[in-house]
């Protein structure tokens, strides 16, 4: 079942990237970088230009996915067995299949 959190967990971490547009990416990925407030208004040149190294994608990847975990607020896996239990269906459809055995 721990496996099947995880899962879930990265799910819904995947759906809120996916959602994000190119600037809002580097906007966040910034923020976890320096921790300064990010104007929305600046370009993804002007991001980069400012002497972070986000060139990399995995970097990129990285800041932005800390900075979307601790927005949402997932739940702790007790948190989430208590969902699970009240409605598996709901939980089922929301994973992406990490957890299963491919062997």
């Amino acid at each position: 079942m721990r496996a099947k959190y995880l899962d879930w967990c990265s799910a819904q971490v995947a759906d809120h990237f996916l959602a994000l547009s190119p600037d809002v990416i580097f906007e966040l990925a910034e923020r976890a970088s320096q921790g300064d407030t990010v104007t929305p208004d600046r370009s993804t040149a002007a991001l980069l230009e400012g002497g972070v190294d986000l060139s990399s994608y995995r970097t990129v990847v990285e800041r932005v996915t800390e900075v979307l975990t601790q927005q949402l607020d997932l739940p702790t896996f007790d948190e989430w067995m208590d969902l699970y239990r009240n409605n598996p269906e709901a939980v089922e459809a929301r994973l992406l299949g990490f957890w299963r055995d491919t062997r």
